[in-house]
């Protein structure tokens, strides 16, 4: 650990006798001074004025399968191949599609959304557009069947972030009632639930309406949460949390994790965010035999240490390369024929080695069950601030 990292656990640790600091692998200091890779607990009945909330409390990553309409032959996904043969088409369509959610955005979802009535059967109070994610595109990989008897090609929409507005509101109504509300309240209230609801079906709707603006094919429902009755979502096969909070009823505690996600809400793999160019890694769970889950179940991790790793490692002037022989170092996306769209500069990231491997087995993760990789067939990056 850097010195600027021990200064900011000895900072969390002071506001409590009781608070305690899990390190991930993943642990660096970000541009702006926060620290990641980390998880905080700390008794629930604490005042809240302990807990590390960051300004995106609530990410989330969500992967949605894109349904093949006619198998072609070789077992190429037939819409990857109209994408790929029509590609700076398609690249166009994403940059318009991006566009009609930036021209959304003076009505993303909000506090005042709320229902009124405290039910969480109720619709919202408005209807709210989607809030634009960090990270959002088209991605595909080969993954075996069930029988691993022959391999599969597969096309994904990957939507990855948080709700900015909803989430700086959440920020500010923390620090008015930090000094007189404990950790089990603000943990357990209604804007807390709601902001995690919202964030995944923020999500679901993107995706959803970008499966249609690209004419493909998801599994989806009428969003019944939105007052309209008539949006739908689809519905994603997996999700992680990059940062999440929640309530540990056995323990008694209350648990922030800031690059990371709790294995107690992960149902199916874990969603790894690499880069840009190299896309996500899914870390797969033991194998499924009853209801055929695609990508395994929960994955048997120790309670001591129920957080695994959801972003790499980003270098930067405060957290600088250590080994670049574990790190890879990403140019900016200039080119006019690159199909990931961003405006990120050249950055340094870790690239999970052998050493990181065997820290992920500690974990919970069982290399035996595999990982499948999402490689980027067209996407796009947001830099939120």
């Amino acid at each position: 650990m850097t010195t600027e990292e021990r200064d900011a656990c000895l900072n969390m640790l002071q506001c409590s006798s009781h608070g305690n600091i899990k390190i991930m692998p993943n642990h660096h200091m970000t541009e702006e001074g926060e620290l990641l890779g980390f998880m905080y607990s700390v008794h629930q009945t604490t005042m809240a004025k302990v807990l590390p909330i960051s300004k995106g409390v609530i990410c989330v990553t969500s992967v949605f399968e894109c349904i093949n309409p006619t198998p072609c032959a070789g077992g190429f996904h037939s819409d990857v191949l109209r994408i790929v043969n029509n590609g700076e088409r398609m690249k166009e369509k994403l940059i318009e599609f991006v566009q009609q959610l930036r021209q959304e955005q003076n009505n993303q979802p909000s506090f005042s959304c709320i229902a009124d009535s405290g039910d969480d059967l109720m619709p919202d109070q408005h209807a709210w557009s989607c809030a634009l994610p960090s990270k959002l595109g088209l991605y595909h990989s080969f993954g075996r069947t069930l029988n691993k008897d022959s391999r599969e090609h597969k096309l994904y929409i990957v939507v990855s972030g948080c709700l900015t507005k909803a989430c700086e509101e959440y920020q500010n109504l923390f620090y008015d009632c930090k000094e007189t509300e404990t950790c089990k309240r603000v943990v357990d209230s209604e804007e807390t639930h709601w902001l995690r609801s919202a964030t995944h079906r923020n999500h679901n709707r993107i995706a959803y309406d970008l499966a249609k603006f690209m004419n493909l094919t998801v599994k989806h429902v009428v969003d019944v949460h939105d007052p309209r009755e008539d949006i739908y979502m689809a519905l994603p096969i997996c999700y992680s949390y990059q940062s999440d909070i929640c309530i540990d009823n056995k323990t008694q505690q209350v648990r922030v994790v800031q690059g990371g996600t709790f294995l107690h809400r992960t149902d199916s793999a874990v969603i790894l965010d690499m880069f840009g160019t190299e896309g996500f890694w899914l870390f797969c769970g033991p194998k499924d035999l009853s209801s055929g889950a695609e990508f395994g179940t929960q994955f048997s991790y120790n309670p001591k240490a129920p957080c695994f790793p959801t972003t790499t490692v980003t270098y930067n002037q405060r957290y600088p390369v250590k080994n670049r022989r574990v790190t890879v170092y990403v140019a900016p996306t200039l080119n006019d024929d690159s199909m990931v769209i961003s405006a990120r500069p050249g950055t340094h990231y870790a690239f999970p080695d052998e050493q990181a491997f065997a820290c992920f087995g500690k974990l919970g993760f069982n290399r035996n069950d595999g990982t499948v990789h999402l490689m980027p067939l067209l996407c796009h990056e947001e830099i939120l601030k």
